[in-house]
């Protein structure tokens, strides 16, 4: 069980440093106001999978919560780059908002089915 949290918590970080990479490399410069504040707003949906990652005992929710961690954290990292690289657009910024609050709600949606699966390991 520990090695899937060590999983999730490595997921975590890796999502965590390719998207504040990403938003570094947007604002050019780190040490704005801004750029402190979209490192927070970016944190949390990760801060909310190491909270429920430590609180979570079963193995079959930690497998489900790292899928649902690893679907998020593509589907962020994706739709940064596309915005920044493919498809820029006067309205790319407005990625950096929205995307950690899609995050979190698929998270916070996903976050109740958890209790579906049962203790299927020991």
């Amino acid at each position: 069980m520990e090695s899937i949290k060590a999983k999730i918590y490595l997921f975590i970080i890796i999502f965590f440093v390719v998207t504040e990479c990403l938003v570094f490399i947007a604002i050019n410069s780190m040490f704005s106001l801004y750029a402190v504040g979209m490192m927070v707003w970016v944190s949390v949906p990760w801060i909310y999978v190491a909270l429920i990652a430590a609180l979570t005992k079963h193995k079959s929710k930690l497998i489900a919560l790292l899928v649902a961690a690893v679907i998020a954290g593509a589907f962020g990292v994706g739709a940064i780059i596309d915005a920044f690289y493919f498809h820029l657009d006067a309205q790319s910024g407005l990625v950096f908002i929205f995307i950690p609050l899609w995050q979190l709600i698929f998270l916070v949606a996903i976050s109740p089915l958890l209790l579906l699966f049962k203790k299927a390991h020991p």
